[in-house]
């Protein structure tokens, strides 16, 4: 990690006196940091070891059924796709957080609320989130976000000295997503790398999660017992 930073506030009061009350609170993250690629072979430009080598590609290496052009040609690629002496690429993660939330005191029956619960998370090389890889590639990585969403409001109803209804309505989300830093397919090459966009991405939406409820439940106090009757729709 090259730098973590994690900051927020919350504030709350009211908006009218004994009856409207406010709250809202926010947390922040940033993460930045290094992905570290090596390979247990050695690929060079430069000519060295023998032709019979299966740790060294080099020219060296290259069968003399292609030409000098194509080696270099794909030497070049296989450094290019492992970042072999490249900078390891940058990694960051971002999260926010909002919570708002209000309290009414309607009158002296009945007490109502609604809060937002809203996140975010998104990651760049997120799919694979492993500090350091060997013989393996930044193509067989990709971006991730995880967005959430929950709303919730309830009314508190009191029915008699005895009784108190209360009604919740809940809505809730859950998006997640994975994309690609490189098109398909994916190919490994044996003990050396293994490059391209992987078979399970990239991902739309998965999953992408809708829930709405509503409940109602009626509490009474009968002498020495409860009683507790409620209703329930999920769609």
């Amino acid at each position: 990690i090259h730098q973590q930073q994690q900051f927020g506030g919350s504030v709350g009061g009211p908006i009218i006196k004994d009856r409207l009350f406010y709250f809202f609170t926010y947390d922040g993250f940033r993460r930045t940091g290094r992905v570290l690629y090596s390979n247990t072979s050695d690929i060079s430009l430069t000519p060295s070891g023998p032709t019979s080598s299966t740790t060294t590609i080099t020219p060296t290496q290259c069968p003399a059924t292609i030409t000098a052009a194509q080696c270099v040609s794909a030497i070049q690629f296989l450094l290019n796709v492992s970042n072999s002496g490249q900078e390891p690429p940058a990694r960051s993660a971002r999260q926010n957080i909002f919570f708002p939330r209000l309290d009414w005191h309607i009158n002296q029956k009945n007490d109502a609320f609604v809060n937002y619960n809203f996140a975010n998370f998104d990651s760049t090389y997120g799919y694979s989130n492993n500090p350091t890889f060997t013989n393996s590639s930044p193509t067989t990585n990709g971006p991730t976000s995880y967005h959430e969403r929950f709303l919730i409001a309830g009314l508190t109803t009191q029915v008699s000295d005895r009784s108190v209804n209360q009604v919740h309505f809940q809505y809730g989300r859950d998006l997640e997503t994975a994309g690609a830093n490189a098109p398909g397919p994916s190919i490994g090459i044996s003990s050396l790398v293994t490059y391209g966009m992987p078979n399970a991405l990239p991902r739309v939406a998965e999953p992408d999660e809708h829930r709405t409820q509503i409940t109602d439940v009626f509490s009474t106090i009968r002498g020495h017992h409860s009683f507790k009757f409620g209703v329930a729709a999920k769609f």
